[in-house]
């Protein structure tokens, strides 16, 4: 970019009505706390069982923000640690039934002044706290003792400069991730281009790998540590009713404490609450906002290239996008015949690849290989929902990865194996995986709620939200948890079934094959070492059999003091098919209404209306006080609708913020995935221009359209709560079924 002009403009524009200042903030270093066990409750639900639940924590401080090379060094060791089913403190406590799982979580990325790094047990028994501490001091002793695999941190290494290199910030903006990399050291003082460094960091490490320097870390961080503290968490099924009773007594006696003034006084004081938040901010303050206009936008969405050939008789995508040296692979394999059960047990099946052994090599071998051959490494189930059809679904197992081009023929030889050679019959290890898989799950279930509330109702409507449901949703998670409690009996059947889900879906029949890049060397290592080895089919493409539900209105009690409530439906079927002009009515719904009624006004952490294509939509509210409120607000749509098209409102800023929304910057490797997702979607670039045009020119009469399908979304759309027993009950008559997950 032009340097000096942009300074010109963010000077002449802002900075020149400001003076230097030179009373900096004075950073004081938090003095060194060494603490006994803290011992705490947490919430559990009632038929969980209590033994081996608790969570023990240990934390440590070890270095400020300047200390980067440190930092990074905790990095590499966390991953060394317990990056992988076979690593070392990982093995150490899983193996010996000490946990199910533990990790090492590190402070690299934050904004603190000081780092942190925590080595966080799951799942253990409580009464066994003494012995968990003793095993990680020795394991970590004998590793500063004996030395650490110097292999696997080399190979930890090369994985981390290459993500450093492809600053890949997920959904965020590569520029804006690079903006707060530069405040992290920047707001103390440091240098701003300090965290942007990555060459000299990485050389310097893997010079110090043979010199001692990361056993030495491992020690001072945390084995030789004065400033760390080490938490206890217990599991508990009555805590959460003792709190909240506890509460409801608390405020019960500072009602009892008001006087008649006082209560008139507060009385007052919510009015003048109620009265700011339901405000519109003033024609003034609006102003001063800096706003992009509709001229400003291009006409066109990003044409995303896509050539389709061949590659030894296999159908091949290929995105000629420049890439900066590094290949992305996509491989899709056809799962569209798979039953609901199937589709769960592919789900794990996605989980296990690269942790188990194979033929050749061992659980650990693969971790280190995978590590130092390529950049990422990943399995996941993909549907894909047709525009405007919600009974039409492709659905896909796809295996990734990425590597730099002179690694591309060892990488794909390395998945080739994976896909082909995966053994499945170490049940100690499986029943591992199959633990830490279902823990995980219930803690995105608990964190993140609302969106697998979204999926169930999701699943009443759509092929897509069923599939979804099957593979990623609260259907999987119990099947899991199922699976998890009778091993025993079911394990011999649970092996048997992965070895033919991997037979039946690894074969080039199956397979499309997405390459992302400018030159043909991706190709040409598939050609070379992955195709080989995959056994030949005929060409299948399968139909989906898997069908929605039907609507259901349903609560599911979870351990927490909040709830995520979602009600949906299609709006194919109320008559509003899926348009550009939907998304701006999206965006107004989210912000004009949703915003300030559920979250402003009811107290919850966020509410918003989700739009899928296939004419699915889904009002949902996180960490929500107040469930049955928000599905009456939900209800309340087509009233606003009515009222904000009657003020004629100018949509310019809706606009621009759904243009955002649905065409956002991407970096080269996700630009390929999207154009394989419009690919297997069937959406033409004619149709997605033809979409732009809609959303550019969408009006209040094209809002005054949707009112009667929102209204009757509303009164007829499938409903999932998620949380706390109170919070469902208090829903009454909206939940027909309420059940404890």
């Amino acid at each position: 970019m032009d340097v000096e002009g942009l300074l010109s403009i963010l000077d002449g524009e802002y900075l020149h009505a400001f003076a230097r200042r030179d009373d900096q903030p004075e950073f004081v270093i938090q003095k060194p706390v060494k603490s006994r066990l803290v011992r705490s409750c947490y919430e559990v639900s009632p038929n969980e069982p209590l033994e081996n639940k608790a969570q023990l924590a240990w934390g440590c401080v070890y270095d400020v923000y300047a200390g980067r090379e440190a930092a990074m060094g905790v990095e590499a060791l966390a991953d060394a640690l317990c990056g992988g089913s076979e690593a070392p403190l990982k093995r150490r406590l899983v193996s010996r039934g000490l946990a199910q799982d533990v990790r090492v979580i590190s402070g690299l990325g934050g904004s603190s002044l000081q780092y942190e790094a925590v080595i966080m047990v799951t799942n253990m028994d409580e009464n066994r706290v003494d012995e968990v501490e003793a095993a990680i001091r020795e394991e970590l002793e004998r590793l500063v003792r004996e030395g650490l695999d110097h292999e696997q941190l080399a190979a930890t290494l090369a994985n981390l400069e290459f993500q450093y290199r492809e600053r890949d910030y997920g959904r965020i903006p590569q520029g804006l991730g690079l903006g707060l990399d530069v405040m992290c050291s920047w707001l103390y003082g440091g240098n701003p281009s300090a965290n942007l460094e990555v060459g000299p960091l990485f050389a310097s490490l893997n010079r110090k790998l043979e010199e001692g320097w990361f056993e030495q870390l491992l020690e001072r961080v945390f084995l030789k540590n004065d400033h760390f503290c080490r938490v206890l968490l217990t599991p508990s099924a009555t805590l959460g009713e003792e709190e909240r009773a506890g509460e409801a007594a608390r405020l019960k006696a500072v009602r009892d404490g008001w006087t008649e003034a006082d209560e008139t006084a507060i009385r007052a004081q919510q009015e003048q609450l109620e009265a700011w938040q339901a405000a519109e901010d003033s024609a003034g303050a609006l102003a001063a906002l800096p706003a992009l206009l509709i001229s400003d936008i291009p006409a066109r969405p990003e044409d995303f290239p896509t050539e389709t050939a061949g590659l030894s008789g296999v159908p091949l995508l290929r995105h000629a996008i420049p890439t900066g040296g590094i290949g992305y692979v996509n491989l899709y394999f056809d799962a569209g015949d798979l039953t609901a059960a199937q589709l769960s047990r592919a789900s794990l099946l996605c989980a296990l690849l690269g942790e188990l052994n194979t033929k050749t090599h061992s659980g650990a071998q693969l971790q280190r290989l995978r590590r130092s051959l390529m950049g990422s490494l990943s399995f996941q189930m993909e549907p894909y929902g047709k525009i405007n059809g919600p009974d039409s679904c492709r659905v896909f197992l796809r295996a990734s990865f990425s590597a730099v081009e002179a690694k591309l023929e060892e990488a794909a030889a390395l998945l080739a194996e994976v896909l082909t050679e995966t053994s499945f019959d170490n049940r100690l290890r499986l029943r591992e995986l199959l633990r830490q898989c279902a823990v995980k799950m219930e803690q995105g279930i608990a964190g993140a709620g609302n969106s697998y509330a979204v999926t169930r109702v999701s699943a009443g409507v759509s092929v897509e939200g069923a599939v979804q449901e099957y593979t990623g949703g609260i259907s999987c998670c119990r099947w899991l948890k199922e699976t998890e409690k009778d091993f025993e009996n079911r394990a011999q059947e649970l092996i048997g079934e992965l070895q033919e889900l991997a037979g039946k879906l690894f074969v080039s029949g199956r397979l499309t094959i997405s390459v992302t890049g400018e030159e043909d060397r991706a190709c040409r290592a598939l050609e070379k070492e992955l195709l080989p080895g995959l056994p030949r089919s005929e060409r299948m493409e399968m139909r989906c059999g898997i069908q929605p539900w039907g609507l259901r209105k349903e609560g599911i009690v979870i351990p927490a003091g909040v709830s995520f409530a979602a009600l949906g439906g299609s709006l194919l079927e109320l008559g509003a098919p899926f348009s550009g002009s939907l998304h701006v009515a999206g965006r107004v719904i989210s912000l004009a209404y949703l915003w300030n009624a559920i979250r402003v006004q009811g107290g919850a952490y966020g509410a918003g209306l989700s739009l899928s294509d296939s004419g699915r939509a889904c009002f949902h509210s996180y960490r929500d006080p107040g469930a049955a409120r928000s599905l009456e607000c939900y209800r309340q749509t087509g009233d606003f609708l009515r009222q904000f098209v009657g003020e004629r409102p100018d949509l310019t800023g809706f606009i621009v913020g759904a243009v955002a929304e649905a065409d956002p910057l991407l970096l080269p490797s996700r630009k390929g995935r999207t154009a394989d997702g419009l690919y297997f979607k069937g959406e033409t670039y004619a149709s997605r221009c033809r979409r732009r045009e809609e959303l550019l020119s969408a009006s209040v009469e094209n809002l005054a359209t949707l009112e009667g399908a929102f209204r009757q979304l509303g009164e007829t759309g499938g409903i999932c709560v998620i949380g706390s027993r109170q919070l469902l009950e208090e829903c009454g008559t909206e939940l027909e079924n309420i059940w404890a997950l």
